[in-house]
């Protein structure tokens, strides 16, 4: 069976969505959603633990279905030049997005 869930409304929701599942996910009663709206973030907007790994970075990048969105390997550079300017420096960085698979975009983003 194939079932696809709409993205979202807003970025806002999208980004509560990823901290609660990768809060969950990690068991990391500590993360926290990294500033508000209109802060210097780094590109981080979830910062959380997962195990003994700390600091995660977690950059939400919510894309719209129509007109379609794509988040292109140029963004991915972008993002991944700013996560490394936060401190203290991160362990690891995930980028997630509702975007539509891009098979350039993930052999770019598995070189990084």
């Amino acid at each position: 069976m194939h079932f696809e869930q709409p993205p979202p409304r807003n970025w806002d929701h999208f980004e509560e969505l990823c901290a609660d599942v990768f809060q969950e996910e990690w068991r990391d009663a500590a993360l926290v959603r990294n500033g508000r709206a209109g802060q210097a973030q780094h590109g981080i907007d979830i910062i959380g633990r997962h195990g003994a790994v700390w600091p995660i970075g977690v950059q939400c990048k919510k894309k719209s279905i129509w007109p379609v969105a794509k988040l292109t390997v140029r963004d991915l550079e972008k993002e991944v030049e700013q996560a490394k300017a936060f401190r203290p420096k991160l362990e690891q960085f995930y980028l997630v997005t509702t975007a539509v698979d891009d098979a350039p975009l993930i052999a770019r983003a598995q070189a990084l």
